[in-house]
Parts: structure tokens; sequence; C-alpha cells
């Protein structure tokens, strides 16, 4: 079975080649063609793991294999929390600075 993982962020094939290549063996990059929210519930629908600058109460509910979502930057905001919680998701933000990389985490 392979890991499938979205990095639904914008980026040049080189970028994309860049992060292929740190994944482990058998991994999928999956990555968006057009910024149509259809297009983002389709591709995060066999994913498990997602790197994005937003996740939807759709693209959690269609994604059953979804383990992890990463939004960069600080807070929460842009992740559809209650569509989180009900498939059991624990929701966790972690605060870094230079000198602690896990400075302080919270679970919701």
């Amino acid at each position: 079975m392979s890991l499938n993982v979205g990095y639904f962020l914008r980026a040049n094939s080189d970028i994309y080649g860049v992060i292929a290549s740190y994944l482990p063996p058998r991994a999928i990059l999956v990555t968006l063609g057009t910024r149509e929210p259809e297009e983002e519930i389709e591709r995060a629908r066999d994913l498990d793991f997602l790197i994005a600058v937003h996740c939807t109460g759709d693209m959690i509910r269609g994604a059953p294999r979804l383990r992890l979502i990463q939004l960069p930057g600080v807070g929460y905001d842009q992740a559809d929390l209650k569509a989180a919680r009900q498939l059991a998701f624990r929701w966790r933000s972690v605060f870094t600075d230079r000198r602690t990389q896990w400075r302080n985490t919270q679970f919701y």
C-alpha cells in the first residue's frame, strides 16, 4: 500500500521534486493543477497526509484515509475543526521559535 501525501501549496516542478525526494519509498506526492474547490476535494480523497493553506469540511469528510493535516503559519482558522472532531482527529498546534523546535504543543 502506498502513502499518499498531498502538497496543496503553490510551487513549481523543481520544488515538488525536492519534496518528493524526502518522502519514504512507495510514497506518492499529490499536487493540484487548478485551485478549484472541486479539485481539492477530489485529490484529497485518497490522501493519508495533507499540507495545505486550508482544509474544508468537504475535504476532510471525503478523505477516509486522512490521518494528518498540516497548515503552514500560525493558528488553525483555515481548517474545519468541527469536521475534524467528528472524524476523531486530534488537532495540534505547535508553536516554535529559533531556539526550540517543540516549544509549546496544545491538543484540541
